[in-house]
């Protein structure tokens, strides 16, 4: 395996590994949400759950793929 390859599959598996945490961590966090006893908080809890869910299922993840293939990745030729 060369070292691009090699540099393509660990990205490859962070992106990955930031899909799943968000999705996770997200669910978790709509439960607490639904747990909260005034109306309010509940509702500022499920924004707060939304929010963290776009930035660790879909930002994170473009960021580390947009950095890693403008500055990280080695040249091929």
């Amino acid at each position: 395996m060369t070292e691009v390859q090699t540099l393509d599959l660990i990205v490859a598996l962070v992106v990955v590994f930031d899909l799943i945490t968000g999705h996770f961590l997200s669910a978790r966090q709509l439960k607490l949400a639904e747990q909260m006893p005034e109306p309010v908080d509940r509702e500022q809890m499920r924004a707060r759950a939304e929010r963290g869910r776009i930035m660790l299922m879909y930002v994170s993840p473009l960021i580390l793929v947009v950095l890693y293939l403008l500055w990280l990745r080695p040249s091929v030729a």
